[in-house]
């Protein structure tokens, strides 16, 4: 009998170690949502500040974060399933990603995509006020002035919310007429001739990084 109770004794023992380690991986969890549930919000701000500033933006944040927010729910699921499977096992953490350095790594993606965004906003808004002035240039351009040439060419392969509709610098070769322009992008690229409309006076501290 007094064997029989050590054994009980130390099943109990065992029951209640891996209820522990269930009750923290509930916890981990818990707090994984949480800080998902921030960034989403975070990105959810932004998304709102975007809009403010172009619409076109603000479809593909949608698209960014319901990407991020699948992969979130991918992940979750195959976490909850391996715990599921691996409950009665004292190996569990080793055999999945640790929460920690997944929550991190989310962390770093959302910044970064956060940063990028900012900073298309940011070069299309100076690029539309450099547009500005060039509409307003009531004396034109004169021959060898550096310029900015508006063509918003599309790329495959590429967002095309996110790329840009600047290219140069050209450089002013002749004045046709009084809003035409033959421009060169260097000494053995193709001339162009463009209206006035889709020129912008160059400047180097406009230009993308």
């Amino acid at each position: 009998m007094e064997g029989l109770s050590d054994v009980l004794e130390m099943l109990k023992v065992m029951q209640e170690g891996i209820t522990q380690q269930l009750e923290g991986m509930k916890n981990a969890q818990e707090e994984v949502k949480m800080v998902m549930g921030k960034r989403l919000d975070d990105i959810k701000s932004a998304q709102e500040n975007i809009s403010r500033q172009s619409d076109n933006m603000k479809v593909e944040v949608n698209e960014v974060v319901d990407k991020l927010k699948s992969e979130m729910d991918t992940k979750l699921e195959a976490i909850q399933k391996n715990m599921e499977e691996n409950v009665a096992e004292t190996i569990v953490k080793d055999r999945i990603e640790t929460i920690e350095d997944y929550s991190s790594n989310l962390a770093a993606r959302l910044d970064s995509i956060h940063n990028e965004v900012r900073k298309k906003m940011t070069f299309e808004s100076n690029r539309s006020k450099t547009r500005g002035l060039a509409r307003a240039n009531t004396e034109g351009f004169h021959e060898d002035d550096e310029v900015w040439l508006y063509n918003p060419a599309r790329k495959k392969g590429r967002c095309p919310k996110l790329q840009k509709s600047w290219e140069g610098p050209y450089k002013i070769i002749k004045r046709l007429k009084d809003v035409v322009y033959m421009i060169q992008r260097g000494p053995r690229a193709k001339m162009k001739v463009v209206h006035l409309d889709r020129l912008a006076p160059y400047s180097r501290a406009n230009e993308e990084e």
